[in-house]
C-alpha cells in the first residue's frame, strides 16, 4: 500500500471508530437518563406521599384546635349567660 492508501485506511478507521463510540455513548445516556427519570418518578411519589401524611397531620391538629376553642367559646358564653340570667335552678 502507498502512503495515500494507508492514510485512507487510518482516517476511514478513526471515522468508523468514532461512529461506534458515539453510538456507544448514546445508548449509555439513553440508559443513564431512563435510570434518573425513574429515580425522579420514585422520588417524587415518596415526596407526595409525605405530603399527604403531612397535611392530613395538620388537618387533624386544626381540626382538634378549632374544637377546643369552640368548647371555650360555649363554656365562656354559658357562664356569661349564668350571670346575666342566673342559674337555671
Amino acid at each position: 500500500m502507498g502512503r495515500m492508501s494507508s492514510d485512507m485506511q487510518r482516517l476511514h478507521n478513526e471515522i468508523m471508530n468514532g461512529h461506534n463510540d458515539r453510538i456507544q455513548r448514546m445508548k449509555n445516556l439513553k440508559k443513564d437518563v431512563a435510570g434518573m427519570l425513574h429515580e425522579f418518578h420514585t422520588a417524587n411519589i415518596e415526596t407526595g406521599l409525605k405530603m399527604q401524611r403531612m397535611l392530613k397531620k395538620n388537618r387533624d391538629e386544626r381540626r382538634a384546635y378549632v374544637k377546643g376553642m369552640r368548647k371555650q367559646i360555649i363554656a365562656e358564653l354559658s357562664g356569661a349567660h349564668q350571670a346575666w340570667f342566673g342559674s337555671a335552678n
